[in-house]
């Protein structure tokens, strides 16, 4: 059985849900990524050049602490410069406040697509996280294993079906 909790405890679930998606994470349950940008605490600009996280007043109460990395979208010309607004956000939860050494944690992750850092090799003391990309009606939450439950269930409750969401992946290490 032991052998069991510790396979869970290493195993990184990472889950492609809607952004209008309730989503329950360290016990407190989000209604979509704007709730999860309302509880932002500590925000990041991945390029800033002293390297510190801006902490930020949260829109939002309630228990959850939530770090914010992001980068702005590319811009090829004046026209983009002038009306891009999206930009790739990963975000780090907490039952503590977020920490300046949470955001460099954050920021030194190893980038993929998209500035993406959730990823089925990252260090699963940075779990739980999210990811999205700026645009589109989707989002990833990595957990691990044995926290992937309450997520189904709450979307489960919204009746959706199986292929409106799924495992990415998981990794057992």
């Amino acid at each position: 059985m032991e052998n069991n909790k510790q396979k869970d405890e290493n195993e990184i679930c990472i889950i492609e849900c809607t952004v209008k998606d309730d989503v329950e994470i360290l016990g407190h349950l989000f209604h979509g990524l704007r709730d999860i940008k309302a509880h932002v605490e500590m925000s990041l600009y991945k390029d800033y050049s002293h390297g510190e996280a801006d902490k930020v007043k949260p829109r939002a109460e309630g228990g959850i602490h939530v770090g914010e990395m992001w980068s702005p979208y590319p811009c090829f010309d004046a026209e983009d410069y002038a009306n891009e607004n999206r930009r790739y956000q990963n975000f780090l939860f907490r039952e503590r406040p977020i920490t300046q050494d949470d955001m460099m944690k954050l920021s030194e992750l190893p980038s993929h697509s998209n500035d993406c850092r959730v990823a089925d090799n990252m260090p699963v003391e940075m779990l739980p996280m999210a990811y999205y990309r700026g645009n589109g009606d989707t989002m990833f939450v990595a957990v691990q294993k044995q926290y992937s439950g309450s997520i189904f269930s709450h979307l489960k409750k919204r009746k959706r079906k199986w292929f409106d969401f799924a495992f990415w992946k998981c990794k057992i290490r």
